[in-house]
């Protein structure tokens, strides 16, 4: 889970365009993580930190549109 919450989070930082079922589904994925981490009193700093920038994206892509969004208009 971490590792897919990081590489996301990374690919997206180096400009990979992501659709909203792709962010739909790592937020979901940090949702089942956070609850694991709590469950075994735990802190990830790196993973809550690389999913603030992702979950800032992800409202700016509901505000501006998704990269699939722009394939559709073309």
């Amino acid at each position: 889970m971490r590792w897919d919450m990081l590489g996301f989070a990374n690919a997206l930082m180096a400009g990979r365009d992501y659709n909203k079922e792709q962010f739909d589904h790592v937020l979901k994925v940090y949702s089942k993580y956070l609850a694991i981490i709590k469950e075994n009193d735990m802190t990830n700093e790196q993973v809550d930190v690389s999913m603030a920038f992702v979950k800032e994206k992800y409202q700016e892509c509901l505000r501006d549109g998704f990269a699939y969004n722009e394939i559709i208009k073309e």
